[in-house]
């Protein structure tokens, strides 16, 4: 937004204090990971994050708040809850934050499938986690009531066209679901829109959010193709 609007760049404040330190000094000291949170630190390392998130939120209520379990969230990458025990913890001290915390607020989910997406399709990953934070929290079983799904909310329709559009066989739409479908299929539409948005960063962004003929009507250009996320 800085950018569009001609500001110099925004950079954030941080300390390379330890996250459990900053925690403890601000009265809000880290609780030890009750047995439900150590069980479903278990699932994720074994690959099945959705079976551990009802076991994380528990744990959250067994020891009184997420942020209590920030500095665990952020040791075993738990980035369904760890952005929120960082919300929770935003406004403790001003505005600068232990660079843990920045971290934990923002995590880099999925980065070898994402810096590897971005990699063949020309876009930042920073791009593309902004998208996942913000259309799915980073959660891959995310489903909304339009019919999107996965990390980077895709729907159905749309991605069978990218699936027919990139020669990719045998998709069906649970596939949305899969981390490692939703990034590719979803980093190469906004590849996609971002071609037809003649490399214009807000354009795409709003081609993604309510389709390229939406974006349009916003004032983004002009379009080659009916399709529409």
């Amino acid at each position: 937004a800085r950018e569009y609007l001609g500001l110099p760049p925004w950079e954030p404040a941080y300390t390379t204090e330890p996250l459990e330190q900053w925690m403890r000094r601000n009265g809000r000291a880290p609780a030890d990971p009750p047995e439900s949170a150590v069980t479903g630190a278990f699932l994720v390392e074994a690959g099945r994050r959705e079976w551990a998130l009802d076991l994380f939120k528990s744990a959250e209520t067994q020891v009184g708040g997420a942020f209590r379990l920030g500095p665990f969230y952020a040791d075993h990458g738990i980035w369904e809850r760890g952005p929120w025990a960082a919300y929770t913890m935003w406004r403790l001290e001003g505005t600068v934050r232990p660079l843990e915390l920045w971290r934990l607020r923002y995590p880099r989910a999925w980065e070898p499938q994402v810096r590897s997406a971005c990699e063949r399709y020309g876009l930042d990953p920073r791009f593309i986690w902004s998208i996942m934070k913000q259309e799915s929290g980073f959660s891959h079983r995310i489903y909304s009531s339009a019919g999107a799904r996965g990390l980077l909310q895709m729907i159905p329709s749309t991605s069978e066209y990218v699936a027919q559009r990139m020669g990719w066989e045998g998709f069906t739409p649970d596939d949305l679901y899969l981390p490692a479908v939703s990034i590719e299929y979803g980093t190469a539409c906004i590849a996609d829109y971002r071609s037809e948005m003649g490399g214009r960063q807000y354009e795409t962004l709003a081609a993604y959010n309510g389709g390229p003929h939406n974006a349009v009507r916003w004032g983004a250009g002009s379009v080659s193709r009916s399709e529409e996320r």
